[in-house]
């Protein structure tokens, strides 16, 4: 079974804009992909809280990854600009 376990992300939505619920819609393209009696059962034990807080912290790992790297590039452009203007004159101001 763990073979055919999966899901569609269209067939969530779809199922999603039918139920307005979106772990039910979730389970539901799951089981439909399992096409087993026993896909019933996927569900059982698992609160709502269980699968969003999961897919929370996944979600929170992808984001992580794209502000580092543009971090990284925004470094990578912050040095070439300093080494490209490191002998530019400009005013200065001091406190006495």
């Amino acid at each position: 079974m763990s073979r055919r376990a999966g899901y569609d992300i269209n067939r969530v939505y779809e199922i999603e804009d039918i139920t307005r619920h979106d772990v039910v819609a979730f389970t539901q393209a799951m089981a439909e992909k399992i096409k087993s009696p026993a896909s019933r059962w996927i569900h059982l034990g698992m609160t709502s809280s269980d699968l969003l807080d999961t897919t929370f912290a996944v979600q929170l790992v992808e984001a992580a990854d794209i502000i580092i790297k543009d971090i990284k590039d925004f470094m990578r452009v912050l040095k070439r600009k300093a080494r490209k203007y490191k002998n530019t004159v400009m005013i200065g101001r001091s406190q006495a």
